[in-house]
């Protein structure tokens, strides 16, 4: 029913340790019900199978060449069998022991090609090490915590842009908003947030975002407004694509009143 997509490149076994156990501690749930699909991006980056050995749960590893995260995602689409599938980052962990449970419950969600839930942030850049809670603004500006519906993503031909460096999971997002009607995305109901996304330093998406990255980001999410004024809710996707855009924008640290 569920494939869960989990990009790994050279992080040390220990560093995904802990999502890989808390899914196997989930409560209220058949583990037959969802496949963990690890895409090692970088066949010399495999890991060991006896990694997973003794889990509840299936576990499969596939191998590309090194491509970056966006190239990963797109092979685990494109593996996936399950009618949905949801992206984690190696480093990131789900919330409580009912976290599946919630998610799982929902489906299949025949009405809906998108799916979102509430989610913490823990930051451990700069030094800190802080909980919050992802804002009400961020909602749709990355993968975190939501799930697809597989046969809408190959029906509109939707996939990662793997010539973008950060941010490819707003665009991935924001296409999706355009390809498809309001009432067909929904919230996934709980007590609490379902997904803890952790920012580390050496976080595969938090790699490679200097100016030129950044730069090259505002220009490709102009252009993608541009490309996708054929599609219906087209000022849905504008916002979207909008709020990228500032992100970019206020990331490279243009403030008013700066020389440039």
């Amino acid at each position: 029913m569920l494939d869960i997509i989990i990009p790994h490149y050279t992080e040390p076994w220990e560093v995904g340790e802990k999502l890989f156990s808390i899914l196997a501690l989930q409560r209220g749930i058949d583990f037959s019900s969802f496949r963990v699909l690890v895409v090692n991006d970088g066949e010399e980056n495999r890991l060991p199978d006896a990694c997973f050995s003794g889990l509840p749960y299936q576990v499969e590893q596939i191998s590309i060449p090194h491509k970056g995260v966006s190239a990963a995602r797109n092979a685990g689409i494109d593996h996936a069998t399950a009618p949905w599938l949801m992206f984690c980052d190696f480093d990131d962990t789900f919330a409580h022991v009912y976290a599946l449970r919630d998610i799982l419950s929902i489906l299949p969600a025949d009405g809906y090609d998108m799916l979102h839930s509430r989610m913490i942030v823990e930051d451990r850049t700069e030094g800190k090490d802080l909980l919050t809670f992802s804002p009400e603004s961020q909602r749709f500006v990355f993968t975190h915590g939501k799930v697809y519906r597989k046969a809408f993503l190959d029906e509109q031909g939707i996939r990662f842009d793997e010539t973008m460096r950060f941010q490819e999971d707003s665009l991935f997002n924001a296409t999706i908003i355009a390809r498809t009607s309001h009432k067909r995305i929904g919230e996934i109901k709980s007590a609490s947030p379902l997904y803890v996304w952790i920012r580390r330093p050496s976080s595969v998406t938090n790699s490679g975002r200097d100016d030129e990255a950044m730069y090259s980001h505002f220009i490709r999410n102009l252009k993608a407004t541009e490309e996708n004024r054929t599609h219906r809710d087209y000022d849905c996707y504008c916002g979207m694509v909008t709020r990228t855009v500032w992100d970019a924008y206020y990331m490279l640290n243009c403030k008013p009143g700066s020389a440039e």
